[in-house]
């Protein structure tokens, strides 16, 4: 009986697609942050693909080339990864099976959360605050704009910090579940776009 499980897990991995791993404090896989492209290639068995010709060498956005790992982007500042985001393509309802080392992923409950790192900082996602949603709402009222549908919910970030707090993963929320996640090096983990 044991032996038909193991080869049942065996064909299963073998005939599973490739995931690039599981994201920590550290990175995700074998990409470690701090890498330098090169390094994270070595480790990936596959080129990144070219900065484009709209960003800059100081910082840039980058997935694998040859298309695996789909959710997976790496963010580059002076050659060397500093975030990886996992962020499937929520236009398309699209999901990953890349987890946290806890377990954790996509669709996973702040409850979740709490019970896996216990004291969490939560606070409005970068664009959402109580204060624009009122400004915003008074506004609409001023120009006599009446919504079609209700607003969406705010976004937020759980923030769980490495226990030397130099890095810390995101996990973006909305109605409590994670919609997408990143782990990085302070301080630009906490940055929405490469300045």
């Amino acid at each position: 009986m044991r032996v038909t499980i193991l080869v049942l897990g065996a064909l299963v991995l073998l005939t599973s697609p490739a995931s690039c791993g599981t994201l920590s404090w550290q990175g995700i896989g074998l990409v470690r942050l701090g890498m330098t492209v090169a390094e994270a290639e070595r480790g990936l068995k596959a080129s990144l693909a070219p900065k484009d010709a709209v960003s800059r060498d100081e910082c840039w956005v980058t997935r694998r080339a040859d298309g695996e790992d789909e959710p997976v982007y790496y963010e580059v500042r002076n050659g060397k990864i500093t975030a990886i985001t996992v962020m499937p393509d929520l236009t398309k309802v699209a999901t990953t099976n890349i987890i946290d080392t806890r377990g954790l992923g996509v669709g996973a409950t702040e409850a979740d959360l709490r019970r896996a790192y216990g004291d969490l900082k939560i606070r409005y996602a970068p664009g959402y605050s109580k204060e624009a949603e009122i400004d915003a709402a008074a506004e609409r009222a001023r120009l006599g704009i009446k919504l079609s549908e209700p607003e969406p919910s705010p976004q937020w970030w759980v923030e769980v910090d490495s226990p030397n707090h130099e890095r810390t993963i995101i996990y973006n929320t909305r109605d409590s579940k994670v919609l997408w996640f990143r782990t990085g090096l302070k301080p630009w983990v906490t940055e929405t776009e490469c300045n």
